[in-house]
């Protein structure tokens, strides 16, 4: 048996970092002048190595680590002739590796199996809490008892309003008015005539508004020849007025 048969177990597990105590303490004597295992052993380490790097990141648990090394450890130690040592001790380094590799990728699987499994659960409750909300609020819509309202903004008050057609050389009129207020009983709308040369308002004629607040007016015994610059209505006497009451309810430009 040559020396570098007697070193070959050691330089197996010495490469997997499984070997301890007096037998470590030989072989790193032996190693420093024997190039020849010194390449054996580097050879081994590059094989786990390569190995090792072929799989994912993650490493197996250490518990699963000590167990393939104590059971390399365990193994009887053969000496072998040198043509088998190399093969041998590359075979132990290889199924090791192998193994750890092996435990590495089931580790990691397992946990990206879990992870993908708690994210469809997580999935599977926000589907169920809304499908949960759209059925009541399907059940409150659908509910015999349930108070529908329609909320708009408030009505705008409408504004009064009168249209006067005039015809200044036969001095007719008609004026047409809605949304105008009601009034006491003893009180009237008048209508007057503002003049284009500024003289004084012609009283153009009495309305009163129906319940609606409408109103119509025509008047047909104007003085021709009239050009008014507006019409302007007050609120007077049942009776009327020669001379507007303030204030002026209604303006017409011309």
């Amino acid at each position: 048996m040559t020396p570098h048969e007697q070193y070959a177990d050691d330089l197996a597990l010495l490469a997997l970092g499984a070997l301890e105590g007096t037998e470590r303490e030989q072989l790193e004597l032996h190693l420093e002048s024997c190039a020849a295992c010194r390449n054996e052993l580097a050879q081994l380490r590059r094989d786990a190595g390569l190995l090792a790097l072929s799989s994912a990141t993650q490493r197996p648990s250490e518990a699963a680590r000590k167990q393939f090394l104590h059971a390399i450890a365990a193994e009887p130690r053969r000496i072998r002739k040198s043509s088998k040592v190399r093969w041998w001790s590359r075979g132990a380094v290889a199924t090791t590796a192998a193994l750890l590799v092996s435990t590495g990728l089931l580790w990691r699987n397992n946990t990206q199996l879990t992870q993908a499994l708690k994210s469809a659960e997580d999935e599977l409750r926000s589907t169920q809490a809304e499908l949960k909300s759209k059925e009541q609020l399907v059940s409150m819509l659908t509910a015999p008892d349930t108070v529908q309202m329609l909320l708009t903004n408030a009505p705008a008050v409408k504004q009064p309003q009168a249209r006067v057609v005039y015809h200044k050389d036969t001095g007719r009129l008609l004026l047409l008015a809605n949304n105008l207020s009601p009034i006491p009983q003893d009180k009237t709308y008048e209508l007057w005539l503002l003049p284009e040369d500024g003289g004084a308002p012609v009283p153009a004629g009495l309305f009163k508004p129906d319940a609606e607040g409408y109103s119509t007016l025509v008047n047909e015994n104007l003085k021709p020849g009239v050009a008014p610059k507006a019409f302007a209505v007050t609120i007077e006497p049942v009776a009327g007025s020669s001379t507007p009451t303030m204030p002026i309810v209604l303006v017409t430009q011309s």
